[in-house]
């Protein structure tokens, strides 16, 4: 599995924006959006939150990350990017684990 933790610190240091520990949301908070909404979160999406979840200047400058306590699902896509006028949002394709079969 690639490490996208890393790729994403070297994109910040290309635009001249290292990032540091503060910059990064801890585990526990994704755990805890994972679990309010019975999904997987993708290994790309966590470790971007993982190094520049509580970073401002890019994440919120236009197009607005969600905070994970505001994530949503919506058919089967977990949203977490707003567009800046609230009218379209992104999201990620999951698989819902409280639809998986034992």
């Amino acid at each position: 599995m690639p490490e996208f933790a890393a790729q994403y610190r070297k994109l910040y240091e290309r635009l001249g924006y290292p990032l540091g520990k503060a910059h990064g949301m801890a585990a526990p908070i994704l755990d805890k959006a994972a679990d309010r909404l019975g999904v997987a979160i993708p290994a790309a999406l966590r470790d971007y939150y993982m190094v520049a979840g509580n970073e401002c200047r890019f994440n919120r400058s236009l197009q607005r990350f969600l905070r994970p306590s505001k994530w949503f699902v919506n058919q089967q896509h977990l949203v977490f990017l707003e567009e800046n006028q609230g009218v379209c949002f992104w999201g990620v394709s999951v698989s819902l684990e409280r639809e998986k079969i034992p």
